[in-house]
């Protein structure tokens, strides 16, 4: 495989790796984790649109996004909360930064927003007055997650793009107008699944540009790129825009592809609807659309044994068998998952009993309809989070 820049290596994790996260140490499937990544990196999109950020910002914090939760567990962290500080972090990073109020008026705003028949209702500014305690508590909760993300991203921030790639590469294709929108969409669609963490952006790229292509022409045509065994002028000239240079930059755009289809597919119409994707500009024929041969989807690397693996990227247990992973070094805040010596201190991750937890049931957010909250609030949080009582002081 192509010689891969040193930034990088830390951030590609093979597929297998996806069946030992820290969320599957808790107990998820990799169906929920799937789904509980899409529908963060949706919620992701929809305040970074309602906050106006760049294309740019919000897939770098989509890139923050999953490569957190190759570290962290979502059972610790609420999809909501990382969101918010992954694109309050992606705005400083990508120099479209927004301000900590903005943000956290966003994340209430998306959260409550036709909830009920009174917030539809309710302008953005009342929506805002009157849950102006949730919104201090939001602002908090991001400074505070803030350094955990980027500890937790070992302060390597500089992402490169798929769509920056893509654009070089069609303009060197002489693409056509429809061709480049299609591919760029299915870009956007890319971050719902784990591909950044499993390949580089050129690869993801090429693999967007064959489905562009396959959806817009015929279903089959544009795998002939991907065979090493028929090479012709055109296949070169699109390896070479693509920096493709091996068997196995070919094998993993296959998989690349066959990942993407993989998401689709799974998509029924109310869950598509969930999405503010642009699936509904993609054709009918989508759903018979066939992965290249040889390609592997992530189903295809499911243990063949039960049990709880390790975590990649440093292990460390305990006399129970419970297996966390190792973030930063001895000394640091949050050492580990579990057990003494988290950010919060005490009682900040200690999971609730079934009274409090159903006392704390209260919210009724986004799609999701999720049911845990902070005392007196109705945003959700996970077992990590640092929410106080009464709101912080300004």
């Amino acid at each position: 495989m192509t010689a891969l820049p040193d930034e990088l290596l830390q951030w590609l994790f093979t597929p297998s790796a996806l069946y030992q996260t820290p969320s599957q140490a808790d107990g998820y499937g990799l169906h929920q984790e799937r789904v509980e990544r899409a529908k963060g990196i949706e919620f992701l999109f929809r305040v970074g649109l309602q906050l106006g950020m760049h294309q740019h910002t919000m897939s770098a914090a989509a890139v923050f996004f999953h490569r957190f939760y190759m570290r962290y567990s979502f059972v610790d962290y609420h999809r909501f909360e990382i969101a918010a500080t992954c694109l309050f972090l992606a705005g400083k990073v990508e120099e479209n930064g927004r301000k900590l109020h903005d943000v956290a008026c966003a994340v209430i705003i998306k959260l409550h927003r036709g909830s009920t028949s009174s917030s539809q209702a309710q302008s953005t500014t009342e929506l805002v007055k009157t849950h102006e305690r949730e919104v201090a508590r939001f602002e908090h909760l991001i400074t505070v997650y803030e350094l955990l993300l980027a500890d937790a991203l070992a302060f390597d921030l500089e992402v490169s793009h798929v769509q920056g790639v893509l654009v070089i590469a069609l303009d060197e294709l002489l693409a056509p107008e429809d061709v480049g929108d299609m591919a760029w969409t299915v870009a956007s669609d890319t971050f719902y699944t784990p591909l950044c963490v499993l390949h580089t952006p050129n690869i993801v790229a090429a693999a967007c540009h064959l489905l562009a292509l396959a959806l817009l022409r015929q279903p089959d045509l544009p795998w002939q790129y991907l065979s090493p065994s028929s090479p012709s002028p055109e296949t070169e000239k699109w390896k070479a825009a693509f920096s493709l240079s091996t068997a196995s930059d070919l094998a993993a755009v296959r998989d690349s592809i066959a990942v993407q289809l993989e998401f689709w597919h799974s998509l029924d119409d109310d869950t598509r609807r969930q999405f503010n994707t642009k699936l509904e500009d993609v054709p009918a024929h989508l759903t018979a659309l066939s992965a290249p041969e040889d390609s592997r989807n992530l189903a295809s690397y499911a243990p063949a044994g039960a049990g709880t693996s390790p975590h990649i990227n440093g292990t460390n247990g305990n006399e129970n068998g419970k297996v966390w992973t190792v973030v930063g070094g001895e000394g640091t805040p949050w050492q580990s998952q579990s057990g003494a010596g988290t950010p919060w201190g005490e009682g900040g991750r200690t999971s609730p009993t079934p009274a409090a937890e159903a006392d704390a049931s209260q919210s009724v957010l986004e799609e999701g309809r999720e049911h845990r909250g902070p005392p007196g609030t109705s945003t959700p949080r996970g077992r990590g989070s640092p929410w106080a009582e009464t709101p912080p002081s300004a």
